[in-house]
C-alpha cells in the first residue's frame, strides 16, 4: 500500500480540479467542480483560491444560481503558459504554438526537401 502525505493528497486534489476545468464544457463554478470531483466545496474553494492566486485559473464571469449568490465561473488562464507541438514527417516539419486553452497561437510548416 502506498503511503501518501497530506501534500501528496493536496497535489492530487489540485490536479483533479485542474483536470475538470480543462476537460469540462468550459468555465465551471466551484459548486460544479465539487460535484464533478467528489471533493467538498470547502476543499475546492481552497484549491481554487490557490490556483487563482498563482494565475493558473481566472474568474470568467458569473452565473445565476437557483438561490443565494450568483456563482463565479472559473476558467484556465490561457496566458499563463504555452505548449508546442512538432510533427516531423518525411517531407516536412510542422510546428504549432498553443496557449493553455489549446488554442493555436502560431503555426509554421517547412518542407524538408529544400534541406538537401
Amino acid at each position: 500500500m502506498i503511503k501518501r502525505t497530506s501534500q501528496d493528497i493536496r497535489r492530487l486534489n489540485r490536479f483533479e480540479v485542474l483536470r475538470h476545468v480543462y476537460a469540462g464544457p468550459g468555465a465551471m463554478s466551484r459548486q460544479d467542480l465539487a460535484a464533478a470531483t467528489g471533493l467538498s466545496f470547502a476543499t475546492v474553494a481552497n484549491l481554487a483560491a490557490e490556483l487563482l492566486e498563482a494565475s493558473v485559473l481566472l474568474e470568467a464571469g458569473r452565473e445565476d444560481s437557483s438561490g443565494g449568490r450568483p456563482r463565479t465561473r472559473l476558467a484556465v488562464n490561457a496566458e499563463r503558459g504555452a505548449l508546442i507541438g512538432v510533427d516531423i514527417a518525411e517531407t516536412s516539419v510542422h510546428a504549432e504554438l498553443f496557449d493553455l486553452t489549446l488554442a493555436v497561437r502560431h503555426s509554421v510548416e517547412q518542407s524538408t526537401t529544400s534541406w538537401s
